[in-house]
């Protein structure tokens, strides 16, 4: 069950830290993400891939990339990194053992998305077409040789973002620097919709709310919140955004300017909840929603990763 709209604001204080003394200090952690089951925390420091359970003890560390993890997805069995040389490494995090590597044409990969159940995956790389890998078969066991068919829509702008609904493997949100964000039955691979804002640059970053909005942060436009049933804008923040945490499991949102200042938002309220400076001492490269919606990474050039409240 996500958090009550009356429940309305985060605090805004960090209340756990992963990383430091770990060796990691100074070593960018450009990616981060958090278990369904809101008891992992992932945190890609540089080529390195670290383990933490929630609570701040480190459970493991997982090696194999050659270049800097530029993202990482996570479901309940499957960890998915994607490094600046195409190279995906998939893993089964709660036994630290790699199950798979797949390598694309290019780099960098600039997104990926694993569905809910773990069964696709979805990147983006490059300037190419956004793939949709297969993972598995109909009874969970995991392919030998995963399969995947390409998205057709976005033409030859860069994917900038993608999120699996946390509700079904088959729809997916793509977003591009042409404006648009797209979305699709993945079983067919139709676009059912698009969202077009040409006028406020590319989009940097997409999530899914609770109920049927969408949250999108675009280059000069800000945050804005549309909702599905109508395709109409039903709420926005201008300003210069870079990031943006949110989740279907809280009425929060979290986001950060270019400044690295944080600002927190009650999106069914329409009001800022939180207004600061963060205690990171370099750029802030990422953010993550935690499932339980009363939490939210995040991780920068310092090489920390903070959790907050």
């Amino acid at each position: 069950m996500g958090v009550n709209d009356d429940q309305t604001t985060f605090k805004g204080r960090v209340v756990k830290s992963y990383g430091k003394g770990a060796g990691d200090v100074h070593v960018k952690t450009s990616a981060v993400c958090v278990s369904p089951s809101d008891d992992v925390v992932v945190v890609c420091h540089g080529e390195n891939v670290v383990v933490y359970k929630k609570t701040g003890e480190e459970a493991g560390r997982l090696t194999g990339h050659r270049s800097d993890v530029t993202c990482c997805s996570i479901s309940h069995d499957l960890l998915a990194t994607c490094s600046a040389k195409g190279i995906i490494l998939l893993w089964k995090y709660r036994e630290m053992k790699r199950v798979a590597r797949i390598g694309l044409p290019l780099g960098p990969v600039n997104a990926c998305s694993l569905s809910v159940s773990g069964r696709y995956l979805a990147v983006s790389y490059a300037d190419r077409k956004p793939r949709v890998y297969t993972l598995q078969a109909g009874d969970g066991s995991l392919l030998t040789g995963p399969s995947y068919k390409e998205l057709e829509g976005h033409g030859n702008a860069q994917v900038t973002d993608m999120k699996f609904s946390g509700m079904s493997d088959d729809n997916l949100m793509t977003a591009a620097r042409d404006g648009t964000v797209k979305f699709w039955k993945i079983a067919s691979g139709e676009c059912l919709a698009t969202i077009d804002l040409p006028e406020e640059g590319a989009i940097l970053k997409v999530e899914y709310l609770q109920g049927t909005d969408i949250a999108l942060l675009t280059e000069t436009g800000g945050l804005s919140v549309f909702n599905l049933d109508t395709c109409e804008r039903v709420y926005h923040v201008p300003g210069n955004l870079k990031l943006l945490a949110a989740g279907n499991g809280s009425p929060l949102a979290a986001v950060l300017n270019a400044s690295d200042c944080l600002f927190c938002y009650n999106i069914s309220q329409q009001k800022e909840c939180v207004r600061k400076g963060t205690t990171h001492k370099g750029s802030i490269l990422a953010a993550a929603m935690c499932p339980n919606g009363k939490h939210f990474l995040t991780s920068g050039g310092d090489g920390e990763c903070f959790l907050w409240d």
